[in-house]
């Protein structure tokens, strides 16, 4: 028998760490880890250490939402004393799933509910679209409100609460931000986010139990909205209630809502005097016209982060001939040279007139861009010049740098290898891809 054999054979597996044991644990579902807990007593321990059990996916769909929540509330009642991050899915249902799924997460609520010793920290449940998969099902989808209801009701400690994509018609989705209002995480909640929470074209700023409850939030550091949810009245209220503690606010402007309300330039200059912290995100999804943009990015604004996906394949309730590109980032270029780090634009159609020159001068313009990101039609010397810009001294803040070129010939691609070696070299170690748009199909 050779060394490394024998040596195998007097391996004492009880001198293994718990910190591998975990380890190993962590890879593992719970059938598995259940068998692994039966090897001896040392092993049994380490199942039981509560940073295997913080987190907890659960899915409730189809004929079996049921039988999974029995398993759930087995686990609820054995190990739930270590739950802090609950992430749950409902499947969507059909008619004879409907009224399973709401029985089981009712039961599920109940049974948190139940068991004082839970503290949960964070609550995500996301893409729910009560408006959509669940008009059909009225008596179950009441029930799964009430149920989400009852549960927001009971928590004391939630810090973060995620219900994007819930699509609620209004009643519902007052009912449950006034559940969150009432109860006693208005005082610990942080993350708020509720892009999409309501169905859509729905003013959520004209919903007096969306105001109370905003009102009552005094904690927020991070927060997600959609653009028709919030005006001068929510932007002064984030302000009073959150100014010192807010540090991040995304704004969602989708071209299949109504843009039928303007925030105006005080209520913006107010809200960065009372909120020095905050980080100002927009997203803008889908064609738009220019007056959109002009009216939405006021001068003043604390906006570091601009995320544009001009896409004609998205729904569009706008004029998308006039959406005028060019001029909206020269727009940019004019009114944020100095507050915008993140910029990223993705155009999947033809613009006239081109957008490089107007490209060139919005990155010439933003001095303190720290990451540039653009999807579109360029020509190969666009490309170069914003390399160029890229290397030179005054931009060694820039630390990503990612164009995705439309439209190149076969000659311009064989170019653009040469133009990327370049830029490799003169950039270091930053992060840069330049990449063909036959490049960025293959991905």
């Amino acid at each position: 028998m050779s060394t490394s054999t024998s040596e195998h054979d007097f391996v004492n597996w009880q001198n293994l760490p718990n910190e591998a044991l975990i380890k190993i644990y962590s890879y593992l579902d719970d059938s598995m880890r259940c068998q692994m807990s039966l090897t001896c007593k040392q092993w049994n321990q380490a199942f039981n250490t509560p940073v295997l059990w913080r987190r907890r996916y659960f899915l409730f769909t189809g004929f079996r939402a049921m039988e999974s929540s029995v398993t759930a509330c087995k686990y609820l009642r054995s190990l739930g004393k270590h739950l802090r991050h609950v992430e749950i899915e409902c499947g969507h249902p059909v008619l004879h799933t409907a009224r399973p799924i709401a029985q089981a997460l009712d039961r599920f609520v109940t049974q948190i509910n139940r068991l004082r010793c839970i503290r949960i920290l964070s609550f995500k449940m996301e893409h729910l679209g009560i408006s959509r998969a669940w008009q059909f099902f009225q008596s179950s989808k009441s029930r799964l409100v009430s149920a989400l209801c009852k549960f927001l009701k009971s928590q004391r400690h939630l810090r973060r609460l995620e219900l994007s994509g819930a699509h609620m018609i209004s009643e519902d989705g007052s009912a449950l931000i006034n559940a969150l209002g009432i109860s006693q995480a208005r005082k610990t909640l942080e993350v708020l986010h509720i892009e999409n929470f309501y169905e859509q074209r729905h003013t959520a700023f004209s919903d007096e139990a969306y105001l109370n409850t905003m009102r009552k939030l005094t904690a927020l550091r991070i927060v997600f909205l959609n653009y028709i949810y919030i005006n001068d009245t929510v932007l002064n209220i984030l302000a009073k209630r959150a100014g010192s503690s807010l540090e991040f606010l995304r704004i969602v402007a989708d071209s299949r809502e109504p843009y039928e309300h303007n925030i105006s330039a005080n209520a913006w200059l107010d809200f960065k005097k009372q909120c020095p912290k905050v980080k100002l995100v927009f997203h803008f999804l889908g064609k738009l016209k220019y007056s959109d943009y002009t009216r939405t990015l006021l001068k003043g604004m604390p906006l570091v982060d601009l995320n544009i996906i001009s896409w004609e394949s998205l729904p569009n309730n706008r004029d998308p001939d006039r959406e005028r590109m060019p001029d909206v980032l020269k727009y940019i270029g004019d009114h944020f040279p100095n507050s915008l780090a993140h910029f990223r634009l993705s155009v999947d159609h033809a613009v006239q007139p081109a957008l490089d020159t107007s490209l060139i001068h919005l990155i010439g313009r933003c001095c303190n861009l720290t990451e540039v990101s653009i999807n579109c039609k360029l020509e190969l010397s666009t490309v170069e010049s914003i390399c160029k810009m890229a290397g030179d001294q005054s931009r060694r803040g820039l630390a990503c740098l990612e164009l995705r070129v439309r439209g190149l010939t076969g000659d311009d691609m064989a170019r653009l290898a040469l133009v990327t070696q370049d830029t490799l070299c003169s950039l270091g170690f930053r992060r840069v891809e330049l990449l063909s748009e036959d490049d960025a199909l293959d991905d």
